[in-house]
């Protein structure tokens, strides 16, 4: 994240090469916390970005506390300066 040039990069390991997506921080509306429990629980943090589809922060795998995600979420909406979804 760089504030100053106003630009979100967000990198991770692909299937066969690293992926890295630039976005531009006046297109992130909203940071959204999903929560679906059941027999396919979902747990995850994502972005909501203007003309895209939402982009997903938390890894897949084992789902995170409910404390930890709201709290992760609640900070990276505070510092983005946007608003909290989902709770």
């Amino acid at each position: 994240l760089d504030k100053q040039a106003g630009v979100i990069t967000i990198s991770r390991r692909g299937f066969r090469k690293p992926i890295s997506v630039e976005i531009p921080l006046k297109d992130v509306q909203a940071v959204k916390v999903e929560v679906r429990d059941g027999f396919n629980t979902r747990r995850r943090v994502s972005l909501r970005v203007q003309g895209r589809r939402h982009i997903p922060l938390t890894r897949v795998g084992e789902p995170l506390p409910l404390a930890q995600l709201e709290q992760d979420g609640a900070e990276l909406a505070r510092f983005l300066g946007v608003n909290l979804e989902g709770l």
